[in-house]
């Protein structure tokens, strides 16, 4: 499949910038500064917009204000099934309306705190873990919900919820077994006993280094059992219901993302001690899918349509912004990478020699990564191992790297790691399957108009900056820009 057919297919259907504004889909942003105030009792959220002819902006007042900003998260482009989708922008609509049982609270350095947990699990021993869920959660809780799931809203969490989330991914009978793309990681549970309605005990098959991490990982969303139908599908925006700060108000695809405060958050008073009480502060969270030039995203910012933009393709018109403006700026570092997977698990071993670990080896040793960076992203594109750059506590230098086989790209490296793999490959039977066809479904255009750059900057009004502690959803990382480097 070709970048152009499919990608371009996709993207005829989200709206220009100026159409955006037409249709009033980009409504009067309240400063950062009034998301940050409070000021005004905590009322029901009122529409966030109210268009008028020519697409003029009208304030909103609420509680907390709006927070608008520009960004990829209304790019569904599989399934809105948390458990099953693979495209990362969706994610940060999942970890604004779902909740885990652990967190993240720095993925670079690997902090992980509690979310629906009371606390960290208790770890047994090298088997055993031990959960206590906290008290009182619930689930969202609107007319809409209660019209369509009337034993669902507001009901309270349990560790039932959890002993289904997990099982619900390694169902051998579920008609979308398939899809658990992470089901490998609950596959080393043993068996689940809740010991009450907030604490469940788990078992795993042998020791697991990860598991406390597969229990804060992006997609370790938990899920209410009434919102999956019969055939194991949530593949619906109705069914977006959970336990986070923000309920769904509504997602157009390619177009926008606009979530409501939930005033029943359990964690709302977490940081009362440091005086922010009852979050999350602001009472609408809007992300708008970015213009594709920089003329478009400065225009949007003067005008304060946007409280913060996601990216300027010229760097030195960020930091003018910033010194004309008046703003902060928070300077962040994006990665992506490329997955290959090979379908070898559910083949039985006759049809597919791939089940020698050989052979897969010849593949990862063989595979040229210089090659396809140079075709896929032009000079846009950074030599990563299987572990992100960014993770700095396990990701290999750059050095290290380069010296290992598969990784090496200097002619002589090339020529020795190509005649590996040949040996590995005759070894375990290659030449029965005569060729392997690889198949990349391409880049979209705007990823070289609206793409990559080390130290990309976001630039947000004045005032958001100190906003930003008072909730800041623990997002996923997704995989669409490579970094770059000099």
């Amino acid at each position: 499949m070709t970048s152009k057919n499919h990608w371009d297919a996709v993207l005829r259907r989200r709206l220009s910038w100026r159409r955006l504004l037409a249709a009033g889909l980009a409504v009067g942003a309240a400063s950062a500064a009034a998301a940050c105030g409070g000021g005004e009792e905590a009322k029901p959220p009122k529409p966030t917009s109210t268009p008028t002819a020519g697409g003029q902006l009208v304030p909103v007042k609420t509680r907390g204000g709006v927070y608008r900003c520009f960004s990829y998260s209304a790019m569904p482009l599989d399934t809105y099934d948390p458990h099953q989708t693979q495209f990362g922008p969706l994610y940060n609509m999942h970890s604004a309306v779902f909740s885990k049982v652990l967190k993240y609270a720095d993925v670079n350095k690997g902090i992980i705190e509690a979310d629906l947990a009371a606390a960290m699990p208790e770890i047994v021993d090298e088997l055993t873990y031990v959960i206590k869920l906290r008290p009182g959660i619930s689930f969202h809780d609107t007319p809409a919900i209660r019209a369509s799931f009337p034993t669902l809203a507001g009901r309270e969490l349990t560790a039932e919820d959890i002993k289904y989330n997990i099982e619900r991914q390694v169902n051998p009978q579920s008609p979308k077994g398939a899809l658990y793309y992470r089901a490998s990681q609950w596959r080393t549970v043993d068996r689940i006993e809740v010991v009450d309605p907030l604490t469940l005990r788990i078992t795993t098959k042998a020791p697991t280094a990860t598991f406390i991490h597969f229990l804060a990982d992006t997609n370790a969303f938990i899920v209410p059992r009434e919102a999956v139908d019969a055939n194991d599908e949530m593949n619906g925006l109705e069914r977006m219901i959970g336990t986070g700060p923000f309920l769904l108000d509504d997602l157009v695809s390619l177009q926008l993302v606009r979530l409501r405060r939930n005033p029943r958050w359990f964690a709302r008073d977490d940081l009362a001690d440091r005086g922010l009480p009852d979050r999350p502060l602001i009472d609408t969270y809007e992300a708008l899918w970015p213009p594709q030039d920089d003329t478009a995203s400065e225009a949007a910012l003067r005008s304060k349509q946007v409280d913060d933009t996601t990216e300027f393709i010229d760097q030195t018109q960020a930091e003018r912004l910033v010194q004309e403006l008046g703003l902060e700026a928070d300077q962040t570092q994006d990665t992506g990478w490329i997955n290959s997977r090979l379908l070898v698990e559910h083949s039985p071993a006759a049809q597919t020699p791939l089940r020698d670990v050989r052979l897969r080896r010849a593949i990862n040793v063989a595979m040229d990564r210089n090659r396809f960076g140079q075709q896929m992203f032009q000079r846009w594109f950074y030599l990563v191992g299987p572990v992100p750059a960014p993770i700095e506590r396990w990701a290999l230098p750059l050095a290290e790297l380069t010296k290992r086989p598969g990784y090496r790209f200097s002619t002589q490296e090339r020529e020795e790691d190509l005649a590996e793999a040949k040996k590995l490959w005759e070894a375990a039977g290659g030449p029965a399957l005569k060729s392997i066809t690889v198949t990349y479904p391409g880049f979209p255009n705007w990823t070289a108009v609206h793409g990559p750059r080390a130290g990309a900057r976001r630039v947000a009004q004045r005032g958001f900056e100190s906003c930003r502690g008072h909730y800041r959803p623990n997002f996923g990382v997704y995989p669409l820009f490579p970094p770059t480097r000099a």
